[in-house]
């Protein structure tokens, strides 16, 4: 997809200069990692080979995507086992936001050294494939394929919290209040702001805006999106002031935890709604 935006840089004299920039948006294919379950190290140490699993072997894939809004074509993805039968079609044993977890189980009829492919395919037609080299071995013991197995630690999809109702509201801002005038002051003037903590929210944005900056009477983000700002874990946030500055305002915008192991990738909609604004003056200030 093709887009574009206009940038516009004003001066302090009020004169400005526009450019057009053209952005080309890229679909990005499905990632994810392949593991085995009930597996162990190969005893006789063969180059190449990943794991060894006994005859039924159960493969278990971690898959995100990055678009939030792509979907797995199931038409198109599958496992190729390596042992000449037919292909699987891809199941999704569990998800959390964009992050899901691929389980599926296949018995071979004979032991040896196999090459399992997994071809994922998104609804933009991204596609990606990964293999993994197996020694199948008879007298391994596979689990009962549930969620009380025998997994491996490192297989064992994390204990992921729901997400709460998105958007999350906007935080109640405390202080300090609207309108508040700062005595003038030589040097920097330190402000606390606080809010109050939203539920659900790992972390939340700051942004602390400035009048007549970069254009004459005018507020800097008029236009800003709502996790524009400064990154905060707890609900306070001391910033430094002009001691003669210019008039300032900040809002606060809670946003729900992603970027880990239960959600992968952050997108817009994971942000909350701002709160309102809340501006501040320096008596005899600019």
């Amino acid at each position: 997809m093709t887009t574009g935006a206009h940038v516009t840089v004003y001066d302090t004299h009020g004169l400005n200069f526009t450019v057009y920039m053209g952005i080309v948006v890229e679909n990005v294919a499905p990632q994810f990692s392949l593991s085995w379950r009930d597996s162990m190290p190969d005893p006789q140490a063969q180059a190449g080979v990943d794991a060894v699993v006994p005859l039924t072997a159960t493969l278990i894939a971690r898959y995100s995507d990055p678009g939030p809004t792509d979907s797995i074509d199931h038409a198109n993805s599958f496992i190729d086992w390596g042992d000449g039968s037919s292909r699987s079609p891809v199941q999704l044993a569990q998800a959390a936001g964009q992050s899901s977890r691929i389980m599926a189980t296949h018995a071979y009829a004979a032991e040896g050294v196999y090459i399992v492919s997994l071809t994922l395919t998104d609804n933009d037609g991204g596609a990606r494939t990964e293999s993994s080299t197996i020694r199948v071995i008879g007298g391994l013991e596979a689990t009962e394929d549930d969620e009380h197995g025998d997994v491996d630690p490192a297989d064992a999809e994390p204990d992921c919290p729901a997400l709460p109702p998105l958007p999350l509201p906007a935080p109640r801002l405390l202080s300090p209040e609207s309108g508040i005038v700062f005595p003038e002051s030589i040097g920097l003037i330190p402000i606390t702001l606080s809010w109050e903590p939203v539920d659900g929210a790992s972390h939340y944005f700051v942004l602390v805006d400035c009048y007549g900056c970069t254009a004459p009477d005018v507020w800097e983000f008029d236009s800003a999106f709502p996790c524009d700002g400064a990154v905060v874990e707890g609900t306070t946030l001391t910033i430094e002031w002009p001691g003669n500055g210019p008039p300032g305002r900040w809002r606060v915008t809670a946003h729900v935890p992603c970027g880990d192991e239960c959600n992968p990738f952050c997108s817009e909609d994971m942000c909350g709604i701002p709160s309102e604004w809340r501006s501040f003056t320096i008596s005899g200030g600019q």
